[in-house]
């Protein structure tokens, strides 16, 4: 089985002020933008330098824009890369539902070896997407946060900028 290095890397931090915005957020009553297939809404970005989080991120690899990201029930967004995204940070927000996030190398014609992406809670994920993934949702609407850097810069350089600065679990 792969490991998760390559595909994904927690983060030691975790925020604040971004989870009350968000949970403050009424939302069934937001106007959702279609974006890639999911539905989403863009945050203020001053809450970038706000949450002590996001601060200590982009001083070390400057943010651009930060949103909410939404799949309805029993939804399955198929295996792909992203085109333009490098490399993103990732927080699930909902709990309360079935859903998983699976990264994949295909190893014969019709297989995959795989690796999930077991998202804690109220934690930040440097997630790599120049590599096959897909999301599984069931039950439920399903809410990330995700964020675009101001550079695209290739997940592996994201990553070792952030464990230099201390931010990325051992």
């Amino acid at each position: 089985m792969p490991m998760a290095d390559p595909y994904f890397k927690e983060l030691t931090l975790q925020p604040d002020l971004l989870l009350d915005e968000i949970n403050s957020i009424d939302k069934e009553k937001q106007i959702w933008s279609d974006h890639f297939g999911f539905h989403a809404i863009e945050l203020d970005p001053n809450l970038i330098q706000a949450d002590a989080a996001l601060k200590l991120v982009h001083q070390v690899q400057p943010i651009a824009r930060i949103g909410l990201l939404m799949i309805r029930p029993l939804n399955f967004y198929k295996w792909h890369t992203d085109g333009f995204r490098q490399c993103c940070l990732n927080m699930l927000i909902s709990q309360d539902h079935s859903s998983h996030t699976l990264f994949g190398k295909q190893f014969d014609y019709q297989n995959m070896s795989i690796v999930e992406l077991k998202y804690k809670p109220k934690t930040l994920y440097l997630f790599n997407n120049q590599e096959q993934h897909c999301v599984i949702n069931f039950n439920g609407p399903r809410y990330l946060f995700s964020l675009y850097f101001c550079e695209e810069t290739p997940y592996q350089i994201v990553r070792d900028r952030l464990a230099a600065a201390g931010l990325l679990a051992p």
